[in-house]
């Protein structure tokens, strides 16, 4: 079962090949010619800056769940991923955020489903992420952290990750989605 998600903000041509499954992400990110759609890239809850540049790539690591609880106030288990091979997909655009809002693949059993978004649901995306209050992710952040606290051994880390995460997921999200909107990128979301 997948354990992580990561997103990619890509250009038309390898975004169609990758969900034609004729290419893997992978390929990609060790091709010259596409160097530029997979850097900068932006890692929860390590890097906590945000720079003027666009992060082209969002890796969530193995806090998926975090991100969701943090975001749509569903406090999950923090390795419950079952539910992103859901026969739907939910119509919340928070949820669309982090996972996409369409699946290609997801009959098939020798890979996980692919998720991405188009241009067409970004404004969705955006304002729902617009809508989110800082007080509403810190007290979201408290009841998943309370949950799973068995999972979250270290004091340090939570802090860590409720600084990183609480304090720029949204911002980065919304200019992530702002430039696919902008450039006309697909973003894709990988599980591993």
């Amino acid at each position: 079962m997948p354990v992580t998600v990561s997103m990619y903000r890509l250009s038309l041509e390898p975004a169609v090949d990758i969900l034609a499954k004729r290419t893997h992400v992978v390929e990609y990110e060790i091709d010259e010619r596409w160097r530029d759609q997979f850097k900068p890239f932006w890692w929860l809850p390590l890097k906590e800056d945000v720079s003027d540049e666009v992060p082209r790539q969002i890796n969530l690591g193995q806090d998926v769940s975090l991100a969701l609880s943090i975001l749509t106030g569903e406090i999950r288990h923090s390795r419950d991923l079952d539910y992103y091979a859901e026969a739907s997909i939910p119509s919340n655009p928070l949820w669309w955020s982090i996972y996409g809002s369409r699946r290609v693949g997801w009959r098939d059993s020798n890979f996980p489903p692919c998720f991405y978004t188009l241009p067409t649901d970004y404004p969705a995306v955006d304002a729902a992420l617009a809508e989110v209050s800082q007080e509403e992710m810190i007290q979201n952040s408290k009841a998943h952290f309370k949950v799973n606290s068995a999972f979250y051994k270290s004091a340090d880390r939570i802090s860590l990750m409720q600084d990183g995460y609480v304090k720029v997921l949204r911002s980065v999200l919304r200019r992530f989605y702002q430039a696919a909107a902008t450039q006309g990128d697909v973003v894709i979301n990988r599980m591993a």
